[in-house]
């Protein structure tokens, strides 16, 4: 039997996605969360991923922070 204080991957990947939708939101509940950390958190949560959508959302997030990076530069235009 699994132990109750270790939460399996479902419940770790949806921490990892409802945490990326609180940051993109202004991060009211994440205090110092950050993208990188649900990035961290979804990819050591992958777990079975027959679909192929975990992988993609780990995917979202990087490309999520990398858009961020970018914004700077596309203001000074």
């Amino acid at each position: 039997m699994a132990s109750v204080s270790a939460p399996g991957d479902d419940a770790r990947f949806a921490a990892a996605v409802a945490g990326f939708g609180q940051i993109l939101k202004g991060g009211k509940y994440t205090g110092a969360g950050s993208i990188d950390d649900a990035t961290r958190l979804a990819e050591g949560a992958r777990g079975a991923d027959g679909y192929g959508y975990r992988s993609e959302f780990v995917k979202l997030t990087r490309l999520t922070k990398t858009a961020a990076a970018m914004e700077p530069l596309l203001r000074q235009r």
